[in-house]
């Protein structure tokens, strides 16, 4: 499945135009927070994302893996989606994602999502397992600001996930990241967001990351 995966990706790179927009970051995060476990402890993470516009659709693919320095294995997360936008308020989106641990578990979504340009931009979003009866739902809302040419973001999230052991728990996270441009198209980033759930205490995951758009 990885391997169509990535072929999938790879001719939607291939495809794009000149309209098209890409980014490469890489950087450090004390954890990874997926749908209501940590998996990745002191990881050294990247990501590559496209997007481009076909005949008034919106295409993306992208890319993230999480190398973890700790007791935790690799993770890789594959995705791919069309989205419209319908009117100036509304836009939604359709697509796969592939996660993967590395010699843990392994997984394949199909994922609807819809995103709201009103006050604080909540999005929407539901996930279901293509093998498993397993969904997830999520709810997020953001807020964006500049000061003195830093931009700065706060968020929220709330989910509720199936889990592979077969519970059922809800999560939460709230964060705030800093971001700076540093060259031309080059941007620093410095995240921080506190996160809990029915499977894990709360904790706080810091980051911090360098990416390049072109």
């Amino acid at each position: 499945m990885k391997n169509k995966l990535l072929t999938l990706a790879a001719l939607a790179v291939f495809s794009i135009n000149a309209a098209s927009a890409g980014s490469l970051s890489t950087g450090y995060g004390s954890d990874v927070f997926r749908r209501g476990s940590l998996i990745a402890e002191d990881s050294l993470q990247t990501s590559a994302s496209y997007a481009t516009t076909k005949g008034g659709f919106d295409v993306s693919v992208g890319a993230q893996t999480a190398h973890s320095t700790g007791v935790d294995g690799d993770v890789y997360i594959l995705s791919g989606g069309i989205g419209k936008s319908l009117g100036s308020l509304l836009s939604v989106c359709g697509g796969i994602e592939h996660f993967e641990q590395l010699d843990g578990v392994s997984n394949l979504d199909v994922v609807l999502s819809a995103d709201f340009n009103t006050l604080l931009s909540p999005t929407l979003s539901a996930a279901r397992n293509v093998d498993e009866s397993q969904y997830t739902f999520e709810a997020g809302v953001s807020h964006d600001i500049s000061i003195n040419s830093i931009d700065l973001s706060l968020r929220g999230t709330l989910g509720n996930t199936d889990l592979n052991s077969g519970d059922n728990i809800d999560y939460y996270s709230v964060g705030i990241s800093a971001s700076k441009n540093i060259a031309k198209n080059l941007v620093l980033s410095l995240s921080a967001d506190q996160v809990n759930s029915d499977a894990i205490e709360s904790d706080c995951i810091v980051a911090a990351a360098l990416t390049a758009s072109f």
